[in-house]
């Protein structure tokens, strides 16, 4: 598939969750671009100063999108971390449409999770997008919206749902890609910057097929030297029927190996009411 048909990917997902506005320490886990920081733009292979990029990344650019993807992957396994992601999207005019933020405390097997959501103005698959609470062990789900407690057998996401390794590489699979050298603490990280081509997409939505042009597509992310997407941002303009505007959606990983999933305050009160047993 070619690069920028593969990047349209990325946008399909990412504008199946517009289907409803209101109104019109040095450690991989934990750099920033910050004051202390310098960059320079990196030249051609073979040019890096102290460190050879991760995989599916060359000092030209992104080689092999899904090998950059698969060691972002590789980074967080066996490995806690917090996650935060918020998509954000505001009219042509400034006013501010939409929101929907997301964060996650994740255990190291991928079993243990603490997750919450906020939204307003935003629907997925028709579905508005409003305030959640999820807790899990695993084995044992609890779940929140606010007005009743539900409880399941079995884990409450599938293993991958917080790498974004799928997305990671359809994103970096845009038609052009430079790389920038970030330094911090003697360290080098890598800054990507992706550009992909304007497009006419479309998704399923509840009332038929809708379509969506897309234009102005870019994505940045933050790569550690391990592969680790420390951060991500995409956006893009849009018009979708009568309705136009700008989508922003930034994703970020943070404590990697030092977060402790915590169980929220509201799980006692959740295995109460679904009569779970203490040891649930």
């Amino acid at each position: 598939m070619h690069r920028s048909a593969v990047f349209a990917v990325a946008l399909a997902v990412v504008l199946a969750g517009c289907g409803g506005f209101s109104g019109g320490t040095g450690s991989e886990a934990d750099a920033t671009t910050t004051d202390g920081e310098t960059t320079a733009v990196v030249g051609t292979i073979g040019e890096q100063t102290d460190a050879d990029p991760p995989p599916g990344l060359s000092t030209a650019g992104v080689t092999d999108p899904d090998a950059l993807a698969a060691a972002h992957e590789a980074a967080l396994a066996d490995r806690s971390f917090s996650y935060d992601r918020e998509a954000r999207i505001v009219a042509a005019n400034g006013t501010e449409l939409g929101r929907w933020h997301q964060r996650a405390q994740v255990g190291p097997d991928r079993r243990a999770v603490n997750y919450s959501q906020t939204g307003a103005g935003v629907s997925v698959s028709g579905l508005p997008v409003e305030t959640a609470r999820i807790y899990t062990n695993g084995s044992i789900t609890f779940r929140y919206g606010g007005e009743e407690y539900h409880r399941e057998s079995g884990p409450g996401f599938a293993p991958n749902t917080f790498s974004n390794d799928q997305l990671l590489a359809a994103v970096f699979s845009a038609s052009e890609t430079t790389v920038t050298e970030v330094r911090r603490d003697d360290r080098t990280w890598y800054r990507v910057r992706a550009t992909g081509d304007d497009d006419t997409l479309t998704y399923r939505g509840p009332n038929g097929t809708v379509e969506v042009r897309a234009t102005s597509v870019t994505a940045t992310a933050l790569v550690a030297p391990s592969g680790l997407v420390r951060n991500v941002t995409y956006e893009f303009d849009f018009v979708r029927g009568d309705a136009s505007g700008h989508r922003t959606i930034t994703i970020r990983y943070a404590a990697l190996g030092e977060t402790t999933v915590e169980v929220p305050d509201w799980v006692a009160d959740a295995k109460a009411a679904t009569n779970a047993t203490e040891a649930e």
